[in-house]
């Protein structure tokens, strides 16, 4: 989810840290689903600090802005990707990038399955939604 290694292993480490300072409230039943749920949680604080430290990069970068240079596939993908609610996100990210089963997102996201089907409909379509209007902004 992260797509950096470095990253990656601080999350594996928060999130055991985590059940570790709580480890005797821990139902060791459902342990599985709580490091899911610890780990999903982390990458989302940590996807909100980046992006707060982007928001701030950008703003003090000289006068050049994105819109005004040309986009690849790749960075209209990304800023689509980008303009969606956390939620969405994360559940894109577990169904279409990691390849998780709907049930398993459910049991991850404390959701649902039907309100997670219906999520991820809704995030695709507000990706596609948003991939059009980039591209027409960029035509």
């Amino acid at each position: 989810m992260v797509r950096n290694e470095m990253d990656a292993d601080d999350i594996v480490q928060q999130t055991f840290e985590k059940v570790w300072l709580r480890i005797d409230k821990v139902d060791f039943d459902r342990v599985k689903s709580l490091l899911f749920k610890i780990a999903h949680n982390c990458v989302i604080d940590q996807y909100r600090k980046a992006k707060t430290r982007r928001e701030h990069e950008q703003h003090f970068m000289s006068g050049t802005s994105y819109e005004s240079k040309g986009f690849e596939a790749e960075d209209l993908l990304n800023q689509a990707f980008n303009s969606l609610r956390a939620e969405y996100k994360s559940l894109i990210l577990l169904k279409d990038y990691e390849g998780y089963a709907y049930d398993e997102i459910a049991e991850t996201m404390d959701m649902s399955l039907s309100k997670v089907k219906v999520y991820l409909f809704r995030a695709r379509k507000e990706m596609q939604e948003a991939l059009k209007a980039l591209e027409l902004s960029q035509a």
